[in-house]
């Protein structure tokens, strides 16, 4: 993983299937389409002339932390793809709608454990197959949307249809779906002509397990599956469903196969293994006969899982270890490489010649691949024009962040590959000290130059200042914001020499001085609450010497506790995260270090005995971790030479992410600062220091919605910019 700069101005794993392919289908310009493992497009697109391909690559661009499967993907556009699995005994959907850049969960009918296939015969039209939980009865559901997934009615599959494989659906309102048969060891099919809404099922005598299905019109589907032998066969029906023909095939021509596409009632393809070894076989004439494509020499050992076809000549499958293609109707394939920490793609959607979605593993669980033409790429974007620099960033999401500096509020919404501009009006014309959002939609912008705090509730459409603010604050900058729920807020500002905490309950229409529990001269530099209820902040114990102090709420700000006061070498802390109420971690500089880490032991009154080792200078990046509320804290130097950390976050308790900047080991008024970016992944225990592209200066601010995906804030000589660790 590395650092990507993103603008600057002048942005669990996937587990194999015990039934391999899931299938849907889907239209595009009203023209009927079939899908395999989630994909394919009409035959009428073969005559659209085809791009050129060359350079074609893949990049990862998702990662679904905590998702324990992706089952099933359907693409009915370019930009737009539904995805279903599971998380946590619970089904989910998600869709994305710019070409796989962010994807959004949608709310799902109660009682479904999970979703095991989908077919989008349209962006609004999509029908899923799942199960119930075994509260709701368990057995089999259907679950259809009309609206892009905004919304999803539930209807129950009749009895004898269980553990869905695969869906194809040739119009809005005609649909296949493959499962098991009542005894849990028999293939059976089951047929919807209203959308989804009635459900009619077939037996499939002599079928053992049905696999997956492509219906290019609501009477013609294939097929293909495993007999009672365990031998492959492909499956038939010319009349909506009511009666299927079978054709077993000899181990000789195919040992498995595991996905089926139809460009026409006549043409289709089927994909699996042969001889431990990948296998595309071709029928042009309804089934009744099929011949073997010529495959890439040297492929690994495995199935092809997913196939999937937006034209009668173009074709992309996926194996365990990678991608093929063929652009001229299976005569030759090729090898695409798989990129790198990513393996077993297990879904495939190919909407169009040139581009492609697709599920596999990656190192921290499920994640999202993507190509386009030419393997187009992310690269840096310039922000708006105005904004000069940028000193605050959130994220809600691996997609979706809100940022703020000298000239207003930018948000991106596609992982950092563009920046909006967003509409503050006159007070554009000053700085966003701080940003907190409690949703995507819900945010709150310090503006303490301008007596004010703003706050959206649509993503940043618009922003509307509050209509209380302490006038007795003056223009003094925000040091801190953090959002636990979308009406509590709490802010810190510095007023020189001094601090106060601000609080709203009214999603930050009133702002209330609540004072500050610490004495002249100590400030808040940084604020962090994982609840509505537990708050930390941390800062100087002295702004003109130098010192850390932490203090704690556990009633939303109203009172504090702590004022604790570290080892004198301990200079600063200057940031706070806490991933749960009572761990937290902090950084900041110290004077002098040792190998290894100190204990601070601080009972009661939570003040610290001092730290062996005599005071020098320069100053050292520090951090500093409590596990216990804050009665205890253990303090590790950082990797990095000379300089401090300016901002620090925890998306778990034990993967925390520090930016700052660092001086070279010279010293002298000619020495330029550098950034710094430090990371553990144990508890703070142990960092690791991170390379940062050489044209950044300095990183104010970081946010991490993911252990897996970071954003840091910072400037160079040439105005603001934004990095992605991912």
């Amino acid at each position: 993983m590395q650092w990507l700069t993103r603008g600057r101005a002048t942005g669990p794993s996937v587990s194999s299937r015990p039934w391999p392919t899931r299938l849907g289908g889907v239209a595009v310009a009203g023209v009927a389409v079939a899908l395999i493992g989630g994909v394919s497009l009409p035959s009428a697109l073969a005559a659209q002339k085809e791009p050129a391909l060359a350079g074609r690559s893949w990049e990862q661009v998702a990662s679904f932390v905590g998702v324990t499967n992706i089952w099933g993907l359907s693409c009915p556009s370019a930009a737009t793809c539904e995805l279903v699995g599971d998380f946590n005994s619970a089904g989910i959907a998600m869709r994305t709608t710019n070409d796989g850049a962010s994807w959004s969960s949608q709310p799902l009918p109660p009682g479904i454990s999970e979703l095991k296939a989908v077919s989008c015969h349209s962006t609004s039209v999509c029908v899923a197959l799942g199960v119930y939980t075994y509260t709701e009865g368990g057995g089999a559901v259907a679950i259809h949307t009309t609206n892009g997934g905004a919304t999803w009615v539930a209807k129950k599959v009749p009895a004898g249809f269980k553990e869905p494989t695969a869906i194809s659906c040739s119009t809005a309102s005609s649909c296949e779906g493959f499962g098991a048969g009542p005894s849990g060891y028999s293939g059976e099919a089951t047929h919807t002509s209203d959308g989804g809404t009635t459900w009619v099922n077939r037996s499939l005598p002599g079928v053992s397990q049905a696999l997956s299905l492509s219906c290019p019109s609501p009477s013609t589907c294939e097929g293909v599956g495993l007999n009672n032998r365990d031998y492959s066969m492909t499956l038939r029906t010319s009349n909506g469903g009511n009666t299927w023909s079978t054709k077993t095939l000899p181990i000789t021509e195919a040992q498995y196969l595991g996905s089926v596409l139809c460009q026409s009632g006549t043409v289709c393809q089927a994909a699996g293994t042969k001889q431990a070894g990948p296998l595309v076989i071709r029928t042009t004439n309804g089934g009744v006969s099929w011949k073997p494509e010529t495959m890439p020499l040297n492929l690994s050992d495995g199935d092809i899982t997913s196939l999937s076809c937006p034209s009668a000549s173009v074709c992309t499958a996926i194996d365990p270890n990678g991608f093929m293609r063929t652009t001229d109707s299976g005569t030759k394939w090729s090898q695409e490489a798989l990129i790198a920490g990513v393996s077993s793609p297990n879904v495939l959607s190919c909407p169009s010649a040139s581009t492609c979605v697709a599920a596999a593993t990656g190192s921290a669980g499920p994640v999202s691949l993507h190509t386009m033409d030419a393997g187009v790429k992310w690269v840096s974007e310039a922000f708006p024009s105005g904004l000069s620099q940028l000193g605050a960033i959130t994220c809600r999401s691996t997609s979706v962040c809100e940022g703020g500096g000298v000239g207003g509020a930018v948000r991106t919404t596609n992982g950092g590959a563009s920046w909006a501009e967003q509409p503050i009006g006159a007070y554009d014309a000053y700085a966003i000290d701080a940003i907190a959002c409690s949703s995507i939609a819900v945010c709150e912008a310090g503006e303490g130059t301008a007596s004010s705090v703003l706050s959206t509730t649509n993503g940043g459409k618009t922003w509307v200042a509050a209509t209380t603010f302490p006038p007795s604050l003056g223009r003094a900058p925000f040091s801190g914001m953090a959002c636990p729920t979308a009406s509590f807020c709490l802010g810190t500002m510095y007023l020189g020499e001094s601090s106060a905490v601000l609080r709203t309950t009214d999603g930050g229409k009133i702002w209330v001085n609540v004072g500050s529990p610490l004495a002249a001269k100590e400030i808040l530099t940084g604020l962090a609450c994982p609840s509505a209820s537990v708050c930390e902040a941390v800062g100087e114990v002295d702004s003109t010497s130098g010192g850390a102090v932490a203090i704690r709420t556990t009633d939303g700000g109203l009172k504090w506790t702590g004022g604790a006061r570290f080892p004198s070498n301990i200079a600063e802390l200057t940031g706070i995260s806490c991933p749960t109420t009572t761990t937290c971690e902090a950084v900041g500089s110290s004077f002098t270090y040792t190998s290894g880490y100190t204990v601070l032991a601080c009972p009661g009154s939570r003040t610290c005995p001092e730290a062996s080792g005599s005071a020098s200078k320069p100053s050292y990046p520090y951090a500093l971790r409590t596990t216990d509320g804050g009665a205890r804290w253990v303090g590790t130097k950082l990797p990095i030479s000379t300089g401090f950390l300016s901002a620090i976050a925890c998306p778990t308790p034990s993967v925390c992410e520090a930016v700052g900047a660092h001086a070279p080991a010279a010293t002298g008024p000619s020495v330029s600062p550098g950034p710094a970016a430090a990371r553990s992944t144990d508890g703070g225990t142990t960092w690791a220091s991170q390379p940062v592209p050489a044209d950044v200066a300095t990183l104010k601010a970081v946010a991490c919605p993911s252990p897996y995906d970071c954003y840091a804030a910072g400037y160079n000589p040439t105005g603001g910019l934004v990095l992605r660790f991912s």
